[in-house]
Order: structure tokens, then C-alpha cells, then sequence
């Protein structure tokens, strides 16, 4: 019998809150809109990143527009510090490499950048053991 986990990546194998933070509060400058601590984005994150947008976003400045600004931005910042300080949560890299010698197939879903996905999984890779190939996107 061939078994499977699949896991959420963003605030489950990976912490990657401070780079969202960082990346959200530099879109948000470029777009003239005010900055958050990066605390107050733990309550921002979820349901994918125009979500994060329209919460980190001032009340009545919330248009589809004003999202739209605020991820040009990010996108092209996150595309450079997307890994400046997210790292695996404790325990994870010995866990993937555990599940992998029992012979479990792990997949991971993702909202987006799959390309990001596929370079954390080798930077937590190439600070653990832990075995490379072995997680299988599933896009959401």
C-alpha cells in the first residue's frame, strides 16, 4: 500500500512570516500606504497573498486596485528575499527525512510561486539530511 502526506507549506514545514513582512511593508511603502510590525501579519496570513493584501491594506483603501498595486510590488520584491529569513520550523527536516525512510510519499500544497517551493525544499535540503525529490507540488 503506498501512502501520502501532504502538507501546507507557508506556516506549517516553513516560518515564513518575517519575509511576507518584509516583503508586504515594501509594497506597501512603494504604494504610499502605511507599514505593519511584523507580529501583526501572523493575523494577515491566509487564504493566499491578495488576501494578505486586502488585510494588511487601511480600511476604505481596500479595492481591487489598491491589492493589484501592493503585489506588483511585493512580487517583485519577494522574488529577491523570499528566503532572506524564512527557515523550516523545528523538527521538520528530520521529520521529512524520517517519513521518507518509511517510504511515505510527501506532497505539499502551495498558493503560490511552485519555483519558490522547489528552492526552499532545497534550502532546508541543504542544511539537513534531508533526501532531495521526494515532494510533489499540488497547486492550489
Amino acid at each position: 500500500m503506498k501512502r501520502l502526506v501532504i502538507f501546507d507549506l507557508d506556516g506549517t514545514l516553513l516560518n515564513t512570516i518575517a519575509d511576507l513582512a518584509q516583503s508586504t511593508n515594501y509594497a506597501l511603502r512603494k504604494t504610499g500606504f502605511p507599514e505593519h510590525e511584523e507580529n501583526e501579519y501572523r493575523f494577515f496570513v491566509g487564504n493566499g497573498i491578495n488576501k494578505l493584501f486586502e488585510r494588511a491594506l487601511p480600511e476604505g483603501e481596500k479595492s481591487e486596485e489598491n491589492i493589484s498595486m501592493v503585489r506588483k510590488h511585493f512580487l517583485v520584491h519577494y522574488s529577491e528575499h523570499k528566503m532572506d529569513k524564512s527557515r523550516p520550523y523545528p523538527g521538520i527536516p528530520e521529520l521529512l527525512s524520517a517519513l521518507h525512510e518509511k517510504g511515505v510519499m510527501l506532497a505539499h500544497t502551495i498558493y503560490f510561486f511552485p519555483l519558490w517551493f522547489q528552492n526552499s525544499y532545497n534550502f532546508i535540503s541543504s542544511r539537513q539530511n534531508t533526501p532531495q525529490n521526494t515532494l510533489v507540488s499540488t497547486e492550489n
